[in-house]
């Protein structure tokens, strides 16, 4: 039971991450150039070419190791701070976890 618990809370954890990632881009985006960009659309896209996402590819770390940190479309770089901040969640979200457990 407690190996599923901390698998499960390893996908929340790793989501959080990955939703605040976008949310700090699409942000600073929003604040500082006039694009029709909001926090809602468009959908996950390259940065470089705005070539969509796929669904498998937006899965928090495998999908940026399945993509070898390049878009599909035009091999552009990834930034590397995406996979970093869901990293840090992860460890962070696990780290409390497992020495505070729930309260």
């Amino acid at each position: 039971m407690d190996a599923f618990l901390i698998a499960f809370l390893s996908i929340i954890f790793l989501s959080i991450g990955s939703l605040t990632s976008v949310l700090i881009h699409r942000l600073i985006v929003m604040e500082f150039q006039k694009t029709d960009i909001n926090l809602f659309f468009p959908p996950s896209h390259c940065i470089n070419c705005g070539a969509k996402i796929s669904l498998i590819n937006l899965i928090p770390i495998l999908g940026y190791l399945l993509q070898r940190g390049r878009c599909i479309k035009c091999n552009a770089s990834i930034s590397m701070t995406y996979l970093m901040h869901e990293i840090i969640h992860l460890a962070v979200g696990l780290s409390i976890y497992l020495f505070e457990g729930f309260s």
